[in-house]
């Protein structure tokens, strides 16, 4: 969606940092709410989840956008990804 490839960079950028600061808190709360007996299952889980979320993205990415176009599969990357956060913030 952006013009050229400033704001592309930028938002890579920017993306990434904010990235980076959410993974590090997600997994500072699963070490906080998880007890120290059962961290190595609880940590094996997350990265399965993890792993299973990225792959299911890279396949459902471009499905979706040859089925809706680009710019409403990105919409609706951004609109998932804020009802994920929205219930991360109720029941996290």
């Amino acid at each position: 969606m952006a013009k050229g490839p400033e704001l592309y960079y930028l938002a890579c950028l920017i993306g990434g940092v904010i990235y980076a600061m959410l993974s590090g808190a997600i997994i500072n709360r699963l070490m906080d709410r998880v007890p120290a007996g059962d961290r190595p299952a609880h940590m094996a889980i997350h990265n399965l989840a993890l792993n299973v979320g990225i792959l299911a993205g890279s396949l459902l990415g471009p499905v979706s956008a040859d089925l809706i176009g680009l710019q409403p599969s990105l919409f609706l990357g951004a609109g998932l990804r804020l009802l994920a956060a929205g219930l991360l913030w109720m029941w996290g």
